[in-house]
């Protein structure tokens, strides 16, 4: 994040410009469980529109310097005047052997609606969720970071039960444009919540059937079988008792960064208030798609910025009236000295995030896995035959002599 000169939070400008966005999703499809994995990879340049296809960069309206030409039907496509473009679509096959095919689309209005913004989108629709679908996961990524994307698939998501692997790659601006581009990326970092606004409206619209919906940074890992198994065992039943809510890391209110030089500093002119309302961290948590629903309907009542665990997990969760239910056990962020637990033969933790490098999100995947309750089912062993020995003792000790 570049530093300002006067000592506030860049946040503190409030004028959100128009831009294109392009959104990037991998899904990895599970049918013997229903578990449907979405990967959005985001990103935004005001100047231009342009596809990388196979590693060919191919031209878009006003991109002059990039190599190619797009179809003229996807340029009519893609060509929305002041608008921001949501591309949610399969537009390559098989992109890590260099296919360039276009696939077809159907591009559809929404609108992004803050107090403070209200902005126009199109949604390039991509496939529906699969039908039977009980978990969609949502990832926020950033163009930079496929060393993430690429330890996630060949870790924990390659961990689940094999299935049909779907990959979404989408526009990125060229070499020659990094230095006025990566400046627009800066700003639009500040609206990072704007995009997870689009992630949510695709999955009320094209996967509304899912029971489930998380929300999944690109630094986290997740075991997706003891996921599973406390959703079935702990979550479901809390939702039946709070139809809405959000389960994850909820370490209490916390105070508000102020200082520019921290990353998620934000001005008061942004944020007035001296604490944050309660709301769960968001390298990962998890809902439903009531809950979704329920919170997309009050985003008109708020202004928005870029905490968007914040914003969507906590001032919109209370405008809502959706409980946040505090799951540290579960879900929380990484440490070597982390002490779990286990509960009913099965270790409580099933989500961890801060993996700023490849090396990182190896490290705690592998943590994960090495989880056993081995040791704790024979303590649990010991402990109810020394209980029983204590009983029989005390049950002969009272008995009459004859």
């Amino acid at each position: 994040m570049k530093i300002g000169a006067t000592g506030s939070c860049k946040n503190d400008d409030t004028n959100y410009p128009s831009s294109s966005k392009s959104l990037q999703h991998e899904g990895v499809r599970l049918p013997r469980d229903g578990i449907y994995v979405l990967n959005l990879d985001i990103v935004l340049t005001k100047h231009c529109y342009a596809l990388k296809l196979g590693g060919t960069l191919l031209d878009g309206p006003k991109c002059p310097t990039a190599g190619g030409q797009l179809p003229l039907e996807a340029i009519s496509r893609l060509k929305v005047q002041g608008k921001i473009s949501l591309l949610v679509e399969p537009l390559v096959q098989q992109i890590d052997h260099g296919t360039t095919e276009l696939l077809p689309s159907a591009a559809k209005e929404f609108k992004s609606r803050f107090k403070n913004i209200e902005a126009d989108f199109w949604m390039e629709i991509g496939n529906e969720c699969p039908a039977g679908t009980q978990l969609i996961m949502l990832s926020m990524t950033s163009r930079e970071s496929f060393e993430k994307r690429s330890c996630a698939r060949e870790t924990w998501m390659k961990e689940a039960v094999p299935g049909e692997v779907r990959r979404f790659f989408v526009a990125d601006p060229s070499d020659g444009e990094a230095d006025y581009v990566q400046e627009e990326l800066d700003a639009e970092h500040e609206k990072y919540g704007d995009m997870w606004h689009g992630a949510l409206i695709w999955q009320q619209r094209h996967c509304a059937g899912a029971e489930w919906v998380a929300k999944v940074d690109d630094d986290t890992v997740v075991d997706l079988r003891r996921m599973a198994f406390w959703i079935n065992k702990e979550f479901r039943q809390i939702a039946i008792d709070h139809p809405l809510v959000f389960f994850g890391d909820a370490s209490g209110r916390r105070v508000p960064f102020r200082d520019m030089r921290i990353k998620w500093c934000i001005s008061k002119k942004v944020f007035p208030a001296e604490l944050f309302p309660l709301f769960v961290l968001g390298g990962f948590y998890l809902t439903n798609g009531a809950t979704v629903q329920a919170v997309l309907a009050q985003t008109h009542k708020t202004d928005g910025f870029f905490l968007d665990d914040v914003l969507f997990a906590g001032i919109l969760a209370g405008l809502a009236n959706a409980t946040i239910s505090d799951q540290q056990r579960h879900i929380t962020s990484y440490n070597r000295k982390l002490q779990f637990k286990c509960v009913h033969g099965v270790p409580t933790l099933f989500a961890m995030f801060n993996a700023a490098k490849r090396a990182q999100c190896e490290e705690f995947f592998s943590s994960l896995k090495k989880m056993s309750c081995a040791n704790d089912v024979k303590r649990n062993l010991i402990t109810m035959l020394s209980s029983l020995l204590i009983a029989f003792s005390l049950f002969f000790a009272f008995l009459p002599f004859h």
